[in-house]
């Protein structure tokens, strides 16, 4: 399945505003940061929405995604096939069959070499 077929024209980049505009002020710049690392860690990355999450895919499947939820003070990077991702600190979790999640408190608390690795390791793992 083509993820990128979905989008309509002339309308994903105001969707991707939007939302970071709905975001609370103090996690604005996090989502940034972060969406920045893992666009950054792979060429055959694209963005989109999905379920209205910022969704890393390439043009077979799902990758990442950032999970901003209310009344709580981080933002989820998660993995959808997470379970198979080298992780020897356990610093992923999650109980779901396969989506694996890492929660980031700040900037200066991201594990950008950790999270570039994963995202590498799950773009090769189709």
């Amino acid at each position: 399945m083509n993820y990128q077929s979905k989008r309509k024209p002339g309308t994903f980049e105001s969707n991707i505003q939007d939302r970071f505009f709905l975001l609370p002020p103090d996690k604005q710049g996090l989502v940034i940061k972060l969406r920045g690392i893992i666009i950054s860690s792979s060429i055959e990355l694209r963005e989109t929405l999905k379920n209205g999450r910022i969704t890393f895919v390439t043009d077979k499947s799902p990758v990442a995604f950032l999970c901003v939820k209310k009344d709580t003070d981080y933002v989820e990077v998660g993995f959808f096939k997470g379970v198979f991702l080298n992780d020897p600190d356990e610093l992923l979790k999650g109980k779901s069959k396969e989506i694996r999640r890492i929660k980031i408190l700040s900037e200066n608390k991201i594990p950008v070499l950790q999270i570039k690795r994963w995202v590498r390791e799950a773009v090769r793992y189709k």
